[in-house]
């Protein structure tokens, strides 16, 4: 099994980290608060104090922050994984959702450091994490990406690939654009639809208010007297209304 230096231990990595420690894997974790991942420990993960020092002796260099300011940070300047004792050909992936662009200058960064690139951004809420059923989409040569298939597979229910470097990336964007699309689109239903939506409230709470029934209000019935106004009786058509020659039908 692989050693592995996971930068970021937030709701989403640290559900990966125990998942990883669960399929055999030696993981060695750096959180920019450090105290925050003391509870990994305890599922058999070791803590280092700075990036560099979670990449020593790692086979492969796992990202999962929020943004490319902190994946920056994890990566690059002294204390960065890139500047790390790492294995000759580690791999280096970069799970977090970041821009594309930083994806590739990450990739040359990389490679230049003999690491092996993947970007492989995840699809999933922490529940699914915690469950190691997330979707991964994998950008990077093939070889690689079956490579790292030992340590993808303890997080997920699926790994597809597809493409080179920085297609990954580019389809989480996507993703997450059509996901803030559909957001919006529920979100402006209502006003459309001239319905509210209501958010449901705890029982303690004051219960919503009842929907207004779009049914008439039935008028009162009236004594029979008054309410019967039509004939009782049919008027007959006369024959001689029919033209002349007519049939009776």
């Amino acid at each position: 099994m692989a050693r592995i230096g996971f930068l970021g231990a937030g709701v989403m990595g640290g559900a990966m980290i125990r998942n990883l420690l669960g399929g055999g894997h030696e993981v060695c974790v750096y959180n920019r608060t450090l105290e925050k991942a003391r509870a990994l420990e305890a599922d058999g993960a070791t803590l280092a104090a700075t990036p560099r020092e979670a990449a020593a002796g790692a086979d492969a260099i796992y990202s999962m922050v929020t943004n490319d300011d902190a994946s920056r940070a994890c990566w690059t300047g002294a204390d960065g994984a890139l500047a790390g004792d790492f294995k000759p050909g580690a791999l280096a992936i970069e799970g977090s959702s970041v821009s594309r662009d930083w994806v590739l200058e990450l990739a040359g960064l990389a490679a230049a450091k003999g690491l092996r690139f993947l970007d492989c951004p995840v699809a999933g809420r922490p529940d699914v994490a915690k469950a190691g059923t997330l979707w991964v989409y994998a950008g990077g040569a093939a070889d690689d990406v079956e490579a790292a298939r030992p340590i993808l597979e303890p997080l997920s229910r699926s790994i597809t690939h597809f493409g080179p470097t920085g297609s990954g990336i580019a389809f989480k964007l996507i993703y997450n654009v059509m996901g803030t699309i559909q957001v919006a689109a529920l979100g402006e239903a209502p006003n459309s639809t001239g319905w509210t939506l209501r958010a449901r409230l705890p029982a303690s709470t004051s219960p919503p208010r009842p929907r207004p029934s779009r049914r008439p209000t039935p008028r009162a019935r009236t004594s029979s007297a008054t309410h019967n106004t039509w004939p009782t009786t049919r008027t007959r058509i006369r024959s001689s209304s029919r033209p002349s020659g007519a049939s009776r039908i």
